[in-house]
């Protein structure tokens, strides 16, 4: 109805009538002119309506407005704007705003942008409100250039608009209001709100979409901050350094330290000694940078009451770690003069001084031959009687200096016996036993080869001469040094064990160096710790090999078994780092671990597993199962936690395993607190017994033991204790086991035991007890070797076995006689005696002779013996053994 323009807009106004009665409806249109006229022709000549047209206007001047005005369109103009999702499909969107250039650029007109925020447009296809093109108070200035442009409105409230009108567009589904905003948070469900962590915000863009989250704080890794970094409710619950070492500058132990996170000092290296008690010894034990000062009275004046004046006047002072009030008097050595000279409450307390009543002129004769100094003590200022001093006797033939000459056995001449000869009634003869008289000359006849146990007798076919017999048995020596030259404190053999086809296995530890026949083994850098060995000799006696366990110190092998295979398991100790072949087993810091390995028949390491901190003692195998026994600190046994009864203790305990040979792995540990095990045997129907000591009451499973004594321990492949059987006996240290599950333990001492009310007092320093263990739990029987007729006997064990003629026991005469049941036992006849015990438990002396030096160790096959002897070496810092192979008698 009506047409009007500035230079570059049309406005049209047409009206009708309305459906409400008494009311009329009139429509203002602005459009852009006449490229705008073109492109409306254009689109409807495509079949386009006129809405669509409109919407097209919009597109162009805002395409327009993007591309050419500085700034872009204001939140109020974009709403202005706005396209309904019924005008234009969304496939036609990008065609059209390139269609809404292409006309723009071709028309040349300028469209009416506003110079600050906005760029409107207020052109629409109903009834236009210019108060809703600007929301927001912010947009006062935007405001004013819509209605600059804006045809005047009535603001009246209008009725209701009936169907023919036009309601407000919705909002198409996933696009939002522009300059809208909603809370968003990108983290793991939970997590927002805790800690750290909190929502941020999104905000509408003018493309309809939302756009990033800002100023939300997600979940970082924890750090050591006193905030919840990782939003999980806990703060500084980790953080990287957590656990890890670290060094302070404090003297030791302070200086080895951890971190720590704590809420005031955050990250800081924590003293690991800071929980240590602080003692009275002058050092900060509790690393607080305080010395004993828990400790006030320290160096204040104090009186004792336990003895008397001057002594009673003293300090408080350190001592033993504890705080004690010690007389300042200057220390006094004590004398015999019936005065507290040392002021520890005692009068001439522990004053001896030596003595000796035998010939001291011409010269003296104590310390020479049996001859020894005695002790006299003082009581109350007055010395007593020479004690315990042993004088010279009568010259006799008895292998001693009984006149303490310095010459043993000599005769009336002062000449000496020769070898192989033996003092017999007072004169040196061609000994009968072990020598003959070949050709006019006194030969050994144990030995040797042409003259074997006669003269004349050679041996043939490869057979050499042992115990006086042409015979497959041997001897072998190996040497180790030794920083003392004695056998006791340097390397040595102290296991073995013998095939089924005769090859023995020893092994041990050595020093410095050891050689195996024409074989030396060193340790690294030739240092003195102590490093395991293993060893074989072949049947016929002679070495085969010899090897360390490559990069370990400090470690020994205490025991070794073989299978029927010839297959070697070994278990001991190690430090640091121990490699078997291709596996590296690494010990706790500054402790030993126990170990259990496996080797085939040529030295070559199949495998190693690790135990805990502790020592393996002694091994087992029968029927494809290894047990082990020895003691243990705490932890795992690889993957397995021991079960462990009769605790809590301060001291080490026991353990039994059970290893699969096959998987590698520990399959069950046992453990029992205050106690030890020393040996481990298996019967025909794999159950185990363990020698085993105990240094206070404890518990076997459920089995109380009450006594600080030695027991044998039954427990069946399952690990589960049957019985344990107490012993009185001191001094057991071996033990073994035949298929019907009786044990057989020995040992030596020189203490005195009681045994069902019994007092024994063996004679001697040193007597060996034998004693047998059924298979239900019951001693049988028991005995022990030695001669109470004469006091101050020598016996000490050697060994014991089992084989297929019974058991054997080995053991050494110290210059003295023995006897067990009606068998004599005469240091004569030879220092080194083989018993044995039959099936009926009857024993008879299998042999005696004087070969090798102490009997260290006995094993077996089902028919072959073989003993390791030792001793010290005349070569300085050296000691030798010697390993025996003889068949069974």
């Amino acid at each position: 109805m009506e047409l009007s323009s500035n230079a570059n807009q049309l406005v049209s106004s047409s009206g009708g009538n309305s459906s409400i009665p008494k009311t009329s409806h009139m429509q203002i249109w602005s459009y852009p002119t006449p490229c705008s006229l073109v492109a409306c022709d254009f689109l409807c000549a495509l079949g386009y309506t006129r809405r669509d047209y409109l919407s097209f206007v919009r597109c162009l001047f805002f395409v327009r407005c993007l591309f050419f005005h500085p700034q872009l369109p204001s939140l109020g103009a974009l709403l202005s704007m706005r396209t309904s999702q019924t005008i234009f499909p969304r496939s036609l969107l990008a065609p059209l705003v390139l269609l809404c250039l292409a006309f723009s650029l071709g028309c040349g007109f300028t469209p009416v942008c506003p110079s600050e925020k906005a760029c409107s447009e207020t052109t629409q296809d109903e009834v236009f409100d210019a108060s809703e093109v600007i929301r927001d108070s912010e947009y006062s200035e935007e405001k004013e250039s819509v209605a600059e442009f804006a045809p005047e409105v009535d603001k009246t409230p209008e009725e209701p608009t009936t169907e023919k009108g036009l309601e407000k567009e919705p909002i198409p589904e996933g696009e939002c209001t522009p300059g809208a905003t909603r809370t968003c948070y990108d983290g793991e469900k939970g997590t927002s709100g805790v800690g750290i962590c909190k929502q941020g915000q999104q905000f509408c863009s003018l493309a309809r979409l939302w756009g990033p989250c800002v100023g939300q704080i997600l979940p970082t890794k924890e750090s050591c901050n006193n905030k919840d970094d990782d939003c999980n409710g806990k703060i500084d619950d980790s953080f990287p350094e957590q656990g890890q070492d670290c060094r302070i500058q404090n003297p030791s132990p302070c200086d080895d330290g951890v971190f720590v996170c704590e809420p005031v000092k955050l990250l800081y290296c924590k003293p690991k000694a800071a929980s240590n008690p602080e003692l009275c010894n002058g050092k900060d034990d509790n690393c607080d940078g305080k010395v004993d000062d828990v400790y006030p009275e320290k160096g204040k004046t104090c009186q004792r009451s336990d003895v008397t004046a001057p002594c009673n006047d003293g300090l408080y002072q350190c001592q033993g770690g504890f705080l004690l009030c010690i007389s300042n008097i200057p220390p006094k050595t004590e004398t015999c003069n019936n005065k507290d000279d040392d002021c520890d409450g005692m009068i001439d307390n522990g004053v001896q001084k030596e003595c000796y009543t035998g010939a001291t002129n011409p010269t003296n004769t104590s310390g020479v031959g049996i001859c020894r100094n005695g002790k006299q003590t003082c009581t109350a200022g007055v010395w007593g009687s020479c004690q315990g001093d042993v004088v010279p006797t009568k010259e006799i033939c008895n292998g001693k200096d009984d006149d303490c000459d310095g010459t043993v056995d000599e005769e009336p001449n002062g000449s000496l016996c020769q070898t192989h000869f033996a003092c017999l009634n007072g004169g040196c003869v061609c000994d009968p036993k072990s020598a003959a008289v070949c050709g006019g000359t006194c030969l050994d006849v144990t030995s040797n080869d042409q003259h074997c146990g006669k003269c004349n007798n050679v041996c043939k076919n490869g057979l050499f001469c042992f115990q006086s017999k042409c015979t497959d048995s041997w001897m072998q020596g190996a040497t180790f040094h030794s920083w003392h030259g004695l056998y006791l404190l340097g390397g040595k053999i102290l296991t073995s064990a013998v095939d089924a086809k005769g090859n023995v296995f020893v092994a041990g530890r050595f020093e410095i160096s050891a050689t195996f026949g024409s074989t030396t083994i060193s340790t690294p850098n030739f240092d003195g710790e102590y490093s395991a060995f293993l060893a074989k000799i072949s049947p016929k006696g002679q070495w085969l090999w010899a090897k360390r366990i490559v990069n370990s110190t400090r470690d020994e092998v205490r025991g070794l078994t073989v299978d029927s295979t010839g297959n070697v398991y070994l278990t001991g100790y190690f430090a640091g780092t121990a490699t078997f072949g291709t596996t590296t087993l690494k010990s706790v810091v500054n402790s030993i671990g126990i170990f259990v390995a496996k080797a085939d028949n040529n030295g070559n390491w199949k495998w190693a597993i690790h135990g805990t901190v502790g020592m393996g003692f002694d091994i087992a195998f029968r029927n494809n199962q290894v047990y082990v026994t020895g003691f243990y600190k705490s932890g795992k046994f690889g993957s397995v936690m021991p079960i462990e009864t009769g605790g809590p203790s301060s001291r080490s305990s026991l353990f039994v395993a059970k290893v699969d040979p096959v998987l590698m792995k520990w399959v069950w540990v046992r453990g029992v607190a205050a106690s030890y095990g020393w040996k481990v045997g298996v019967d025909g129907n794999n159950n185990a017994y363990v020698l085993a000591s105990s240094s206070e009451s404890t518990l076997f499973g459920s089995i109380a033991v009450t006594q600080k004594q030695y027991a044998v321990a039954k427990i069946d492949s399952s690990g589960k204790w049957l019985w344990v059987k107490e012993l009185p006996f001191p001094g057991l240290e071996k033990m073994v086991v035949d298929d019907a599950g009786n044990s057989y333990v020995t040992g030596h001492s020189g203490g005195t035991f009681s045994y069902n009310g019994q007092v024994i007092n063996p004679s001697g320093s040193q007597t060996v007890y034998i004693a047998k263990v059924n298979t239900s739990g019951t001693l049988a029987w028991w005995k022990y070797i030695g001669n109470s007729s004469q006091p101050g006997n020598d016996v000490y064990l050697g060994g014991i076995t089992t084989t297929s003629k019974g058991i054997y026991l080995a053991g050494f005469l110290f210059q003295s006689n023995a006897e067990i049941d009606n068998i004599s036992l005469k240091f004569v006849n030879g220092h080194y005696f083989l018993l044995n015990i039959d099936k009926q438990d009857k024993i008879t002396l299998a042999s005696q002779n004087n070969l090798g030096g102490a009997v260290v160790e006995l094993s077996s096959n089902a028919n072959q013996l073989v003993s390791i002897s030792g001793g010290n070496s005349s070569i300085p810092k050296t000691s030798y053994m010697q390993v025996w192979s003889y068949p069974a008698p």
